[in-house]
């Protein structure tokens, strides 16, 4: 129960084990667990007192930074400090760590600053939990909250089932009552955290889908309002049943914000954007490693100016989720994110925070201090007087004069090079196509124009579903350097020509499409051939567990790119391509320790996969150094 999450049961059960203990016998470990189940339930009064009750000795690593991060949300930030070093000392996670320490000299430096708001504690009751706030119609704001006194079913954390409220406040803005809202879209799981188009004629919201295993995902879901009545109820076309989409907020209409654990991201949750028209979605943008982290980032909110707001426990702050603020500038990319400070921060778990316009005057904010972090409270914010909203710093970046015009761009993405021109028909996937003429005369194509690397690096995904060996370019270096000519246009092409080319083209990909079904109908699953032998030790790794995938590619790779990686496991696929992954791990925790590794090596579209989801069937060991040809006999003969 408690590696599947299950931290309510499990803890039953851990209790019920200590109580029916013999007299006398050491229960230090059992509670250890108990801790933790009240870590992850974000019981942070009770896990605190277990901790503290506990023989230090008998805590591993992971236990002693819990104890850490639940000192720092409590408050104790030297005691938390203290706590980090002593489990460093023993092994963790040495990302947590410093940002542990960080977040407890930075919460000293904010408690030294004079606060922007007042925030006061509104009546609301939440019955224990909050999932997401917004304005309706001046009058009051929408929430999503169990209620009190429902019949209704339980999560696993005991939790009723969650569903939409309209709370209407009194004159000071601290009392009020809740009204059931939206009755049509009540379900028997959770539904909540809800966002509007400007005429309040569509909603958009996140619904909890329970799966045939038991297990359950979010999903988001959109309505019409037809005369009060919400009707036409659909899924958006971004969902899958493989992960989940919450948390949505539209700007303007038309672009919506939406928090996702997706493959591909930087690990957690991250928060994406996309185009939206009804229940219909376009491409989907990670918003960048500037916003996102490798942990979670929730609830985000953007006002008419542009500004978004979200929580974040992967940001240094004052302890828990913190609200943070950044804005996009003008090339797309987003500023670095500011801590909301005190009082809107706390040491808990501070989020869903929404303003009532772009004055930022007032708003209202989710948190559960105040408690022993278990129950949510709705906080109302007020700007003090004399105070204003500082805005958010746009950095500038300053071109020197004789770099302005030696290219109209700095990074683009390479998607072929050849010895002689190649019609543009060999692109038809792409618009923006352009030709540069090397010295060494080659002709290298490219697609897009980006002023950043990250950017462009965003789209480098899409682009290597039609080539696999696209890469991000940087042309200002190779015009440095002098390796590509920037001048050359392209050449045209006649109808005739580009006839032949498709004719020969569809031939080819027959050819293409005969030969991969022969190969599937002598493979019933996809194969993995062995490069060497795999080690004793590894030997009960064969059906399960976790792996980290630095690159999926078409090509036999020189292993020369993946130095300073003490293991590399390559994977030959039915489909003739091949996929180099490091590493084997027992949970998903520790790959995750890895990923970011990788990441910080710059393999930054690594992600984690299930070993045992059936994508391949047996285990590889280690291929060590060898060269491309070498690798590539192996690969061919084994």
């Amino acid at each position: 129960m408690f590696e599947r999450g299950d931290y309510l049961g499990a803890l039953k059960l851990f209790q019920k084990e200590v109580e029916n203990a013999a007299s006398g016998a050491n229960t230090d470990p059992i509670k250890a667990r108990i801790a933790n189940c009240f870590f992850h339930l974000n019981d942070v009064v009770r896990a605190g007192q277990m901790y503290k009750s506990l023989n230090q000795d008998i805590l591993s690593g992971e236990d002693l930074l819990f104890y850490a991060i639940t000192l720092l949300r409590s408050g104790e930030y030297d005691k938390a400090a203290e706590f980090a070093d002593m489990a460093e000392s023993i092994g963790c996670d040495q990302l947590v760590v410093e940002r542990v320490r960080a977040s407890c000299e930075f919460a000293k430096e904010v408690m030294k600053e004079k606060p922007v708001y007042a925030a006061n504690k509104t009546n609301v009751n939440f019955a224990g939990f909050s999932s997401g706030v917004t304005y309706y119609k001046g009058k009051g704001i929408i929430l999503a909250a169990p209620g009190v006194g429902e019949d209704a079913m339980k999560d696993t954390r005991g939790y009723k089932s969650v569903r939409l409220y309209n709370a209407i406040f009194s004159a000071d803005g601290k009392g009020g009552r809740m009204l059931p809202f939206a009755d049509e879209l009540v379900d028997k799981y959770h539904i909540g955290a809800a966002t509007f188009t400007k005429d309040f004629s569509r909603i958009y919201y996140t619904k909890t889908i329970l799966k045939k295993d038991g297990t359950s995902i979010l999903k988001l879901m959109t309505a019409e309002n037809n005369n009060g009545k919400w009707e036409n109820n659909k899924e958006l076309n971004i969902n899958s049943d493989d992960y989940s989409c919450a948390h949505p907020c539209l700007f303007r209409d038309s672009l919506l914000f939406f928090v996702s654990d997706m493959p591909g991201g930087n690990g957690g949750k991250d928060i994406y954007m996309t185009l939206v028209q009804g229940d219909e979605c376009g491409e989907i943008q990670n918003l960048g490693e500037t916003v996102n982290t490798p942990d979670d980032e929730l609830f985000p909110f953007i006002d008419e100016s542009g500004r978004l707001y979200f929580s974040s426990n992967g940001h240094v702050g004052l302890g828990g989720l913190d609200v943070f603020v950044s804005e996009m500038k003008a090339d797309g990319v987003w500023t670095e994110p500011q801590n909301m400070g005190r009082p809107i921060n706390s040491s808990m778990d501070d989020f869903g925070l929404v303003f009532k316009d772009t004055k930022c005057a007032e708003g209202y904010v989710s948190s559960n201090r105040g408690g022993t972090g278990y129950n949510d409270f709705l906080f109302s914010l007020k700007l003090l007087p004399n105070r204003k909203v500082e805005p958010v710093k746009e950095e500038k970046v300053v071109v020197p004069e004789k770099e302005m015009f030696t290219v109209d761009y700095r990074y683009a993405i390479q998607v072929g090079a050849f010895r002689n021109p190649v019609p543009r028909v060999y692109f038809e996937y792409f618009q923006n196509v352009k030709v540069y003429l090397g010295y060494d005369n080659i002709y290298r194509y490219t697609v897009g124009e980006y002023p950043d690397e990250d950017v462009a690096k965003r789209d480098l995904t899409g682009v290597r579903q039609y080539v696999g060996d696209a890469f991000v370019m940087n042309v200002d270096r190779y015009v440095a350097e002098k390796k590509i000519q920037h001048d050359i246009k392209g050449d045209k092409i006649s109808d005739d020509e580009l006839l032949l080319i498709r004719l020969k083209k569809f031939e080819t990909q027959k050819k293409l499409e005969l030969a991969r079904k022969e190969r599937q109908e002598r493979t019933a699953l996809p194969s993995r051939r062995y490069i060497d032998k795999p080690k004793e030790s590894e030997i009960r790794w064969l059906e399960g567990g976790y792996t980290v995938v630095l690159m999926p590619t078409n090509q036999v790779l020189d292993m020369s790119i993946f130095e300073g990686i003490e293991e590399v496991d390559v994977y030959s696929m039915a489909d003739g391509s091949y996929m180099y992954c490091s590493g084997m791990y027992t949970d998903r925790g520790q790959a995750e320790r890895c990923l970011r590794d990788m990441k910080s090596k710059g393999f930054r579209n690594a992600y984690v996969l299930n070993r045992g989801d059936g994508e391949y069937t047996s285990s590889a060991s280690s291929i060590g150094r060898r060269e491309a040809d070498v690798l590539r006999n192996l690969l061919r003969t084994n």
